[in-house]
């Protein structure tokens, strides 16, 4: 009952709200048929994982033995064609598919899910395992609250599925891990066309790669057509298959339920998801007639959690809030952004400890970080009760001895000025990003100590709060700077700034597009810029490589995409070091808990 009356008025509010997420819009029509449906049917349940675990190996031998007297079944072709096209018991590989909802602390999840995967793969006939990230929940057109988590994994088949699960389940990695999910689904799959063959290590593998996943339970549907279901099913994914973004489509049977059927759709990105279903390609009766006759039981698009060549160091609870990032060999540097203090994190044995403690020179909010090689300081933003918006307070910059901790120099920045990203070139002069409305840029010259605004462009104002953002140096004469777009500004042999070049700024295909990057470093290994950006469809940070094509040009392409808020980018080894810092979520969302400990990521 409670679901029937808030259904309709969460598809009210979705219709009515202005400040809705572009994802949403695709299933909003949609939204009213699968309301009905699901008004008329009993919603599909799953067991619990306890109850999944004890009766799996039942439902294992129940479906052996139907696929033993399946030669004796009699089905129309057309209905067979729904589930299979076999006449033989199928014996090639099983994909397990689990899609849980965290019921604990995130991290905690993730944790005790590594520790039962890795003895999961250790068991005979366990050939990969992958784990995908939801961004969208089909049931409320949102981010998924709490976590979804869509876990696969390929064995060699049915009989070695039954086996390695049954070891696995006995021991006390999952006995810790179960306790921190509530299942959602539960499948053991194979191949729609059994003589198809999915490489599941390969499945949206590719940065930025989005898979959806909608499960259906054909028994639901009041007088099911087989034959009508695979033909409307059949010109859907042909008409799909067509759309500027589609990479591969995946079609699965259960092998415990034949009733149970999964597609999978990969996706380019999360903007060629959203053209797709923003497009009129959901107005065409290919797509009405399949998605409306025959809506999901359980649908998500999600990206992958653990993208290859990203590893992941969970640093101390001591830090919180990593604005910024400087990484002096296995040692990373992390201002804390709500209280000024700086950590050091060994990346090798996760220890941390404190280089600057909260509140000194008065520092309240710990933004950018530059480590100055030559001279063993840090340079350090040093904000003071910053709040977004015209500043009522004198901020500063100021240098620390690594060795010490203790400050060598403290700047005060010009009036209204607020310190965001910083750096020092050759002669040692300081460039920082004002992050005020002024969005200016400052300079600070290493001899007199004077600070004075470099860069004063009224274009880049705004009246939002947030001024100028990532600022990165190309190691010659020239910075990069996010604010209202990509600009390059030459620093000219007399330390004056050169003439303003705005960057046209193109796409991995080659189209106009826009970025807008709070982290931002330039990578010596391949004279490229790294950025970090928000992206506040999905609610999470996506890290741009650009690549300069010219003195006008830059290209991007994203290379991952999995960090909650990244904040902080350093570059300088040829290793991509990436500040998981959540400060946009806590910002912005009233009440904010961050999943701890935070996490940097690290990208080779």
């Amino acid at each position: 009952f409670i679901f029937v009356i808030s259904f309709p008025c969460l598809f009210i509010f979705l219709c009515c709200s202005v400040d809705i997420g572009v994802f949403r819009w695709a299933f909003i029509v949609q939204s009213l048929v699968f309301f009905c449906f699901l008004v008329k049917q009993p919603f599909f349940v799953p067991e619990t994982a306890d109850e999944e675990l004890e009766d799996f190996e039942g439902d294992v031998e129940e479906d052996e033995a139907a696929s033993d007297n399946q030669e004796d079944a009699t089905t129309e072709e057309n209905e067979a064609d729904v589930t299979s096209t076999e006449t033989s018991p199928y014996d090639g590989p099983v994909t397990a598919l689990v899609i849980r909802r965290v019921a604990t602390d995130l991290n905690t999840f993730i944790s005790t899910r590594e520790g039962y995967i890795s003895i999961l793969l250790e068991q005979d006939g366990v050939v990969a395992d992958r784990e995908f990230s939801a961004f969208l929940d089909f049931s409320t057109f949102a981010s998924p609250d709490p976590a979804v988590f869509i876990g696969l994994t390929e064995f060699e088949s049915l009989e070695a599925l039954s086996t390695a699960t049954d070891t696995a389940a006995n021991t006390l990695e999952a006995e810790t891990f179960f306790g921190n999910f509530d299942l959602e689904l539960f499948g053991a799959l194979r191949p729609l066309n059994p003589e198809d063959q999915y490489d599941l290590a390969e499945l949206a593998i590719q940065p930025g790669q989005v898979l959806e996943v909608a499960a259906r339970d054909l028994s639901m549907y009041e007088d099911f057509d087989a034959n009508d279901y695979a033909i409307k099913r059949g010109a859907f994914l042909e008409s799909l298959s067509q759309q500027e973004g589609f990479v591969q489509e995946l079609q699965w049977v259960s092998l415990l339920d034949e009733n149970i059927v999964v597609g999978m759709t990969v996706y380019a990105s999360a903007s060629a998801y959203q053209a797709i279903n923003t497009s009129d390609f959901v107005n065409t009766p290919e797509y009405t007639d399949f998605v409306f006759t025959y809506p999901f039981v359980a649908g998500f698009a999600s990206f992958d959690a653990k993208p290859t060549g990203v590893s992941n160091t969970i640093p101390s609870e001591a830090i919180a809030f990593p604005e910024s990032i400087a990484i002096d060999g296995e040692t990373a540097y992390l201002s804390n952004f709500f209280d000024g203090s700086i950590h050091m994190l060994n990346l090798n044995r996760g220890e941390s400890s404190q280089l600057v403690e909260a509140g000194r020179d008065g520092v309240t909010a710990g933004w950018g970080l530059w480590l100055e090689d030559s001279s063993g300081l840090l340079l350090s933003c040093g904000n003071r009760n910053f709040v977004p918006g015209p500043q009522e307070n004198n901020n500063a910059a100021r240098s620390i001895d690594i060795s010490t901790g203790e400050t060598v120099e403290l700047w005060e920045l010009p009036t209204g000025a607020a310190c965001n990203s910083i750096l020092s070139v050759t002669n040692g002069d300081i460039y920082i990003s004002d992050v005020s409305p002024n969005a200016d840029i400052i300079k600070i010259d290493r001899v007199t100590g004077e600070s004075i605004v470099w860069v004063d462009e009224p274009s880049w104002e705004n009246d939002s709060g947030f001024g100028a953002g990532g600022l990165a140096w190309d190691g010659n004469s020239n910075l990069y700077l996010s604010a209202a777009g990509i600009i390059r500004i030459p620093i000219n042999d007399d330390g004056t700034a050169g003439n303003l070049a705005p960057q046209t700024m193109l796409d991995a295909n080659g189209n106009d597009t826009f970025f807008s990057f709070d982290g931002f470093a330039f990578n010596e290994a391949d004279s490229t810029l790294i950025g970090a950006a928000f992206d506040f469809d999905v609610f999470q940070s996506q890290v741009i490589k650009l690549s300069i094509l010219d003195e006008n040009t830059v290209q991007g392409e994203l290379i991952f995409l999995g960090a909650t808020g990244a904040t902080g980018i350093d570059a300088s080894s040829g290793t991509i070091f990436i500040a998981d810092g959540q400060i946009i979520q806590a910002l912005f969302n009233e009440g904010y808990v961050p999943p701890t400990p935070f996490s940097i990521f690290m990208m080779e």
